[in-house]
């Protein structure tokens, strides 16, 4: 398996997904080795009955040939029957290409085009046009053609429009895979039509997780509701500027709930418009998305806490804390954080966005809203609040649904199976291509 991320040195979804799937692998009897990334050097380590390939490589856009060359090594010595990799930054190019003979995987994540597709959609139109006149001013004082601000404006005025699958190298790398999975519904579908794949091209396999026994030891939370968990990215992609906007609605009819982000913050959509923005020549530039939530929520700094990045052993301290947790993402393919949050026992209020209303299935393991719609978080925050009944309930069949779903002996066949699969594939292609020459 191929992963940039991967623990200690990089956290992330495909990181956390990476170590996930392989230790299943293991668990089920297989031998796994993952390629991964450390910024300063280069070495093995075994974890959890994983061999970890640590490259060294300080980039993610460099990893794919980086990671190519330490799996010639090993693939030399002792050949692999199958090799996984995301979808993220065309992470198996190189393997691709350089390894026809070996059979392959993507494992759909969201691709970089869904994920622009998301973040403009959050951009608002006024804040574009700021944000373009600002770089055509700076080009044109350089003696240039505004040439970047005009393709600014187009890819963000647009949306989708502007997107093509041919120049798309993630797409590109996809392609030369034997089997594409994706892990809800709702992602094969998006990406089989970007793409323009016939229906069915893209498996829906969804992520394993094994929960940690602290989770599922942990209380299911009851009596009053004290404290409200976001974790995740502080990004668009993930909406907590419409929790933000849900909150005071929330505050003005329960004044001593507490809402708690925490993760690490990346730059928002919106622009600085600040005189002193003007002043240090930063205007239209734009703010750090934490920074705008604790402008946006001044008014409820007692009643809101932003903890920055939070590694594992903080997760679980908040989550053992937490009374309910909030998912407000305009999409997500099929979030660790939703598992880690239903296998600890949380009630959950989430979006029908991506993989999250696939993670729930049919027995009402969350409250589900539609993305970007503040009433409708506002609404269900406030029912979940005042019904500890519902809470209760909900959270106790968040937990089974997880320890029933998406256990290893649920998942593990389907990843055989996957894996049999684009082997068999590859068999084919390989005969194919002996009768022709």
């Amino acid at each position: 398996m191929l992963s940039f991320e991967h623990v200690p040195h990089w956290h992330g979804g495909i990181g956390n997904y990476t170590k996930q799937a392989a230790g299943m692998l293991a668990r089920r009897g297989h031998e796994v080795e993952v390629f991964s990334a450390c910024p300063e050097r280069a070495y093995d380590e075994p974890r959890d009955g994983v061999l970890v390939h640590f490259v060294e490589c300080p980039d993610r856009r460099s990893f794919a040939r980086v990671a190519a060359d330490s799996l010639a090594r090993e693939h030399e010595r002792r050949p692999f029957d199958v090799v996984e990799a995301p979808d993220l930054a065309a992470e198996g190019l190189e393997v691709f290409r350089r390894f026809p003979d070996l059979a392959s995987v993507v494992r759909l994540h969201t691709p970089s085009y869904l994920a622009a597709w998301v973040d403009r959609a959050t951009f608002g139109r006024p804040a574009v046009a700021a944000h373009s006149v600002r770089i055509a001013f700076s080009e044109v004082l350089r003696g240039r053609w505004p040439k970047q601000a005009a393709s600014f404006a187009r890819m963000h005025w647009s949306l989708k429009s502007s997107y093509s699958p041919e120049g798309d190298e993630e797409c590109a790398a996809a392609l030369l895979a034997d089997v594409m999975v994706a892990p809800s519904r709702r992602l094969a579908a998006e990406v089989e039509s970007a793409w323009h794949l016939e229906s069915g091209s893209v498996r829906v396999l969804p992520y394993p997780h094994q929960p940690d026994e602290e989770m599922v030891s942990l209380p299911v939370p009851r009596g009053e509701v004290a404290t409200i968990l976001y974790y995740g990215g502080i990004k668009g992609f993930k909406g907590v500027d419409v929790l933000a906007k849900a909150i005071p609605g929330v505050l003005q009819r329960h004044p001593r709930v507490r809402f708690i982000f925490a993760g690490k913050s990346q730059g928002s959509p919106f622009a600085d418009l600040t005189p002193r923005a003007f002043i240090e020549g930063r205007v239209c530039q734009w703010q750090e998305m934490e920074v705008w939530l604790q402008e946006r929520l001044s008014a409820f700094r007692e009643s809101v806490s932003f903890l920055g990045a939070v590694d594992s052993a903080g997760i679980k301290r908040l989550l053992s804390e937490a009374d309910i947790c909030v998912f407000p993402s305009r999409f997500d393919n099929f979030p660790n954080a939703c598992l880690e949050a239903m296998a600890a026992g949380r009630p959950i209020v989430a979006t029908r966005s991506g993989g999250m209303e696939e993670m729930f299935g049919p027995t009402d393991a969350g409250l589900l809203v539609k993305p970007g719609s503040v009433r409708e978080l506002t609404d269900a925050l406030v029912r979940l609040i005042e019904d500890p009944a519902m809470r209760s309930a909900m959270a106790q069949r968040a937990r089974q649904r997880v320890l029933r779903a998406y256990s290893d002996d649920v998942i593990g066949p389907l990843y055989e199976q996957t894996y049999a699969e684009a082997i068999e594939m590859r068999g084919k292609r390989r005969e194919a291509t002996g009768k022709m020459s």
